[in-house]
């Protein structure tokens, strides 16, 4: 299946042409789905002048896009139902609708002379590799970091207001136990940490305790917790890697294998 949600208007008519002929023609998708302005609806837009958008090479009527995915189906073997999206003020049916939508289906006579065509040519229709780029590039430096920050900023806070919420009601003492039987009592996070962790009991000690601890006016978070985070995980390849890193980044602090986060004023 393939779908082209308000796009050909945007292409030159010679384009559209060559459009037609990759779509249709080579690439041959069973369903195609095509959306685009229709003109016959601009009268009812208070304010508009011209097309829609500056960048419209055209804009067709209801009968000028019918009458294009007809020739269409005609030339290419598909058949083509046609739908839209927005209606008009009640007494302007006639108009259409403010998007109009065309369904292609490939024909069944088509599709057979199409199997039967490529029965020792199975790479007609075989795609090329020239060039692959995994983004973002995390072998950027600048690009890892702020993914890096961004990541860890956001989930440690989420730990500290757990943390400190679940040692205000006395939950517990300097550490915090999961409730099986609530999410709302992991200190953890509020986006279900056991979604974001490749394995949930490494987000835990063997006596089934939480491993932050709080000292003084600063919260210890393991960088064994931050690394079960897929997020996290995504980003740096191992924890000794997230150490090396944090280390890098002056707005963090590390005592041993921890992360360590402060405690404002109003926090405390």
């Amino acid at each position: 299946m393939a779908s082209c949600i308000e796009v050909i208007e945007h292409l030159e008519l010679s384009m559209l042409e060559a459009f037609s002929n990759v779509v249709f023609g080579y690439m041959t998708p069973h369903t195609i789905v095509i959306s685009t302005p229709n003109a016959d609806f601009n009268r009812l837009l208070l304010g508009l002048t011209g097309f829609r958008d500056r960048d419209h090479k055209f804009e067709w009527t209801k009968t000028e896009f019918q009458n294009w995915a007809l020739d269409i189906c005609v030339r290419y073997e598909y058949s083509v139902t046609f739908a839209g999206v927005g209606s008009g003020p009640a007494g302007t049916e006639d108009v259409g609708f403010c998007t109009q939508i065309a369904i292609f289906t490939r024909m069944p006579a088509r599709n057979d002379r199409w199997l039967n065509s490529n029965t020792d040519c199975d790479d007609i229709h075989s795609y090329k590799l020239l060039h692959e780029v995994k983004y973002p590039s995390y072998c950027d430096k600048r690009i890892f970091e702020n993914a890096l920050v961004n990541e860890i900023t956001y989930w440690t806070e989420k730990i500290k207001k757990r943390f400190l919420n679940s040692t205000e009601q006395g939950d517990t003492k300097n550490n915090v136990q999961h409730d099986q039987e609530s999410n709302e009592n992991i200190p953890w996070c509020s986006r279900n940490m056991e979604k974001h962790c490749i394995n949930w009991s490494v987000c835990k000690s063997a006596d089934g305790y939480l491993e932050v601890q709080k000292h003084g006016d600063t919260i210890h978070i393991p960088l064994d917790q931050l690394f079960s985070i897929l997020e996290v995980k995504k980003i740096c390849s191992s924890v000794v890697r997230l150490k090396e890193a944090l280390l890098e980044i002056e707005q963090f602090e590390i005592a041993g294998d921890n992360l360590v986060v402060c405690i404002c004023d109003n926090e405390k």
